[in-house]
């Protein structure tokens, strides 16, 4: 017998507005050919043939132009037939859904910038009133600017979930929880929330009701019907466990508390492991987290559903079967399981091109898309022909939709990084001005991206980075000095604007550039004649490896500075070494030797040799400076790391000698009088040249020079 699925649509209920009815929209249930379409009330009756009440049944299309599904996944799903209980669908308008996220995005990042500000004036009153050390302030420091950071690439994806809440299903708590959470008021929200909810409870209840459900389908038969009533209530409290726990997450979030809110996503995720956007959010929290084993759990959860669904609804769930696809492409790169990473890209790519056939331009651009993550998957195993044959197909594709779009930002961000791609990759290959031209081209497409929103400053360093390598490759020095200035004057922006986050970055930057410069100057190089040397570029460099030594001697307490601290002063030592600045040297090599030091007494066997080496040469230019307190310092250190340096003798020997300490020093004398009587002489003789004897020491060196003459 013939019976109705009755039902209306309406319109997203916003905090200001409550939805409308929708009329002129097409309803088709999946395997019935004549669709539906909703009257000037928005109400609609599906006729369906020998239907009884909770029998399934899943709609394949609702459509109306200028409108889409605020619940795609409705599509699909499995729905319980009713002649009594009406089907609600409810659909958006894109454009009112942009500008609620525009509107929630900008309140989140208001909200992030104050939580930082007052996070940032707590521990600056905490290092003021020394419960922090300068080294735990710095630290807590960079915490928080990675936290901010992460937090801020978590906004958007939130804004687009609270775009699409209906308001009109809320009730007055509820309502008043989104309304907090939108305006910034988490606290508030927080409060609400624990005394409706809590998500132990909450799984535990889920649990339990699902396994009540599952001894009753095995009793009898006969009480499947209330089974089926049971389960829809299930479901109910499921939709209103998980909305809860995102609210959650979405609060310890604003707080920086990315640990918690990713135990509420897992919660959410493990209330049932079948819903796929429950297990997908989950998946990409945790890979941002970088926790891989359980991001894995949870993309591969979500691929077993986005199969299922694809065979069923292909049409709509196609696309996200191919994202899934391509997330898992992305994940795999990170445990280097390149295999798995190309076949899940491969599969993706299929599925992209297939459905690219369309010749829709966002269809074209996943096929791009997943291009560009296959050029990076052929990079990472070594097959560099393959990976300049899918970056060249992608640039194609991107290349004709930016040309329609000069002025789209998000099309044009997407042209240039496919282009800095393809430049790379000529690079590889050795195709020198090839690279070239698609580097210029995408540094000034970055350049227009800044003109129309400045955010995209940030892509420009990179490629400024790959026209340096290449500048220097083909010996373009002109060029390479512009891309330098460039690149070191947006670096310097962001470090004053944020020093703690950006300075060491800059530190870095500034040695490799003072380094290289050094290197290509020919100025270390013994063999090249003083007039072939490039003074200005040797002089630049040492600017830069000045500036670079401030900021490593401001930050030398984080981890990974103290090699290139290190590096840098190696580096100025060497140099003054070469010009006979012995002062210098002695300065910069003495503020290595706590450097060396640290290394040393981390790894002792290790490091033995270098520290101790170190010593001996300070030492040795502590006594041509004229500093013998220090050079016996050093020496006696030399041969306290390693007493079989008997060189370090000849140095100590006249340290003790030139501050009066006679006995000390006629006892090494004499000691190595029969190995190193000439060398001894020699030194004291090149000490007098220098006029490093004082007056008081005179006599005392003649005595000396007698007795190991006798």
């Amino acid at each position: 017998m013939a019976q109705n699925q009755q039902g209306y649509v309406k319109t997203l209920g916003r905090p200001d507005k409550k939805g409308q009815v929708l009329s002129g929209v097409t309803i088709r249930v999946k395997g019935q050919h004549n669709p539906v379409v909703s009257g000037k009330d928005g109400a609609f009756s599906i006729t369906m043939n020998d239907m009884k009440n909770g029998d399934p049944y899943s709609l394949q299309q609702v459509k109306k132009n200028g409108y889409e599904l605020n619940e795609p996944t409705l599509i699909g799903r499995q729905l319980a037939f009713s002649d009594k209980v009406p089907l609600t669908i409810v659909m958006a308008s894109p454009d009112q859904i942009e500008a609620d996220k525009t509107r929630i995005e900008e309140k989140a990042q208001q909200v992030a910038g104050k939580n930082y500000e007052a996070r940032l004036a707590l521990l600056e009153q905490q290092l003021s009133d020394n419960h922090l050390t300068q080294v735990q302030y710095q630290d807590s420091i960079r915490d928080l600017q990675a936290k901010f950071e992460k937090y801020q690439s978590l906004i958007e994806g939130m804004a687009e979930h609270y775009a699409h809440t209906d308001y009109d299903l809320l009730d007055q708590v509820n309502r008043e929880i989104n309304l907090c959470i939108e305006n910034g008021q988490l606290e508030r929200a927080d409060s609400l929330i624990q005394t409706l909810f809590n998500p132990i409870e909450a799984l535990r209840r889920n649990k339990e009701a699902l396994e009540a459900l599952d001894r009753q389908i095995a009793q009898a038969q006969d009480i499947l019907s209330q089974a089926d009533n049971d389960m829809a209530a299930v479901l109910k409290q499921q939709e209103k466990d998980a909305e809860y726990l995102y609210q959650l997450h979405t609060i310890a979030a604003a707080k920086f508390d990315f640990d918690r809110a990713q135990q509420y996503l897992d919660t959410r995720a493990e209330l049932d492991p079948t819903n796929v956007i429950w297990q997908h959010e989950a998946a990409l929290f945790a890979h941002r987290q970088n926790q891989l084993e359980k991001a894995e759990k949870y993309y591969l959860r979500a691929l077993e559903g986005y199969r299922t669904l694809a065979e069923e609804v292909p049409e709509v769930y196609e696309e996200d079967l191919m994202y899934i696809l391509t997330d898992l492409g992305y994940y795999y790169l990170d445990p280097e399981r390149f295999d798995l990473a190309e076949t899940y890209t491969q599969e993706a790519l299929a599925m992209a091109r297939q459905r690219a056939q369309d010749a829709s331009e966002q269809s074209k651009l996943d096929v791009a898309d997943v291009l560009l993550l296959l050029h990076i998957i052929y990079l990472s195993t070594d097959r560099v022909a393959e990976s300049e044959t899918v970056i060249n197909e992608a640039f194609d594709i991107v290349k004709k939709i930016a040309k329609k779009h000069s002025k789209d930002p998000i099309v044009l961000d997407r042209y240039q990084s496919i282009m800095e791609q393809v430049g790379f990759t000529y690079y590889l290959n050795g195709r020198y001005a090839e690279s070239e031209k698609y580097y210029t081209e995408a540094l000034d497409l970055a350049r227009k991206l800044v003109k129309i929103e400045p955010k995209y400053i940030i892509n420009m360093p990179s490629i400024l980075d790959h026209l340096i390598r290449l500048y220097t490759t083909n010996h373009q020095y002109a060029q390479r000095d512009q891309c330098i200035q460039e690149v070191l004057e947006i670096r310097r922006k962001q470090a004053s604007d944020n020093p703690q986050a950006y300075e060491p970055d800059l530190a870095i930057l500034l040695y490799d550039y003072g380094s290289d410069g050094i290197e290509e100057s020919k100025f270390l190089d013994s063999s090249v004649n003083e007039e072939d040397v490039d003074q200005d570029l040797f002089y630049v460099s040492m600017d830069y490896l000045d500036e670079a030594l401030v900021l490593f001697r401001k930050y030398a307490h984080l981890d990974y500075i103290p090699y290139w601290y290190t590096h840098c002063l190696n580096l100025l030592c060497e140099v003054f070494m070469m010009v006979n600045d012995h002062e210098n040297c002695r300065i910069y090599m003495s503020e290595l030797a706590p450097l060396y030091k640290a290394e040393y007494q981390k790894n002792p066997n290790g490091q033995q040799v270098v520290y101790a080496n170190l010593l001996e040469y300070l030492a040795a230019i502590c006594m041509v400076t004229g500093h013998p307190a220090d050079a016996e310092t050093y020496g006696k250190e030399a041969l306290r790391v390693d007493p079989s340096r008997q060189d370090v003798y000849n140095t100590l020997a006249p340290a003790l000698l030139l501050q009066g300490k006679y006995a000390e020093a006629e006892k090494i004398y004499l000691q190595n009088k029969g190995e190193m009587k000439d060398s001894m002489l020699e030194d004291l003789e090149l000490l007098k040249e220098r006029n490093l004897i004082p007056e008081a020491a005179e006599k005392d060196v003649e005595r000396l020079k007698q007795r190991l003459n006798e």
